[in-house]
């Protein structure tokens, strides 16, 4: 995936290039914001900056099939360990506790301020039902 040097594109994700390493696939990618994170160039797979390198890389790829199954066999056990589901949800789980942590609990019938009242069901307006 070429990309540019600018300020959008230190702002992309690298979803594509772990969709493909998900797959198996020895991946390309500009050496580009996250970019840097996900690939390790010549272990999961290869960086290009330039059309010459770009097509250099490609071809590279296509003549050299123990390279190819080496850098995507390597690109799976990436995906696997750094952004599967398995080894993202401790992360998120401990981010959202963080943040839960941080937020302050105000509860207005805490404070006196307000009673709990009966309990109604979803959409109850509380008054008499409509014909």
């Amino acid at each position: 995936m070429p990309l540019p040097r600018g300020t959008w594109e230190y702002g992309k994700s690298g979803c594509k290039l772990v969709q493909y390493m998900a797959a198996r696939r020895p991946v390309i990618a500009s050496p580009v914001g996250v970019n840097c994170d996900v690939v390790e160039e010549g272990v999961n797979g290869l960086f290009a900056v330039t059309e010459q390198e770009w097509v250099e890389r490609l071809e590279l790829l296509r003549g050299d099939l123990a390279l190819t199954a080496r850098l995507g066999a390597a690109a799976r056990e990436t995906g696997g360990t750094s952004f599967s589901l398995t080894a993202t949800t401790p992360k998120i789980a401990e981010i959202l506790q963080s943040a839960a942590a941080l937020r302050p609990r105000r509860r207005a019938w805490a404070r006196g301020s307000l009673k709990p009242g009966p309990a109604r069901s979803a959409g109850s307006s509380g008054g008499a039902p409509r014909r």
